[in-house]
């Protein structure tokens, strides 16, 4: 999983992803009941539990994108970032009852948060293969432990 390195209070957890994929189902079936898709009344209901339900997404994205010292977002956290600020931006516009924000337009951005947590556990996983192989890769070991390998040099 992404951040598998010594942990510290300043990385990232090994869990990130897992979370990512719960919260991602999460806020699937909260859109789909939301869009009236499943015959499941939405939990989270009217305009305020909308937005209430839009704000925990995007604290909940802001914890779980924080990244490490010295490095960036990567496309996925950026995506899912956004997502969760459209999510909120919806909610509120279907709060004060802007014409054409309802129930529907929340269920599609809340579609849209979820195809962010799910990119962005993707894109963390393979960042963080990516990262494991480097680390192992053998240009990256002291010439004593290839000695120790590969045996005795022969001149």
């Amino acid at each position: 999983m992404a951040w598998t390195d010594t942990p510290s209070s300043r990385r990232p957890s090994d869990f990130r992803t897992p979370a990512f994929v719960l919260l991602a189902v999460a806020t699937l079936l909260e859109a789909y009941a939301s869009l009236g898709a499943i015959g499941a009344p939405a939990f989270v209901v009217g305009p305020v539990g909308a937005t209430l339900f839009a704000l925990g997404c995007l604290a909940l994205a802001s914890g779980l994108t924080r990244s490490a010292p010295r490095q960036r977002h990567h496309f996925g956290e950026v995506s899912l970032l956004r997502a969760s600020g459209l999510l909120v931006v919806t909610s509120l516009a279907f709060v004060i009852g802007v014409p054409g924000f309802g129930s529907r337009t929340v269920g599609a951005a809340e579609l849209l948060v979820a195809v962010g947590w799910l990119i962005a556990a993707g894109t963390g996983e393979l960042r963080s293969a990516r990262r494991r192989h480097t680390a192992s890769h053998p240009s990256r070991r002291s010439p004593d432990v290839i000695a120790s390998v590969t045996g005795p040099r022969a001149h």
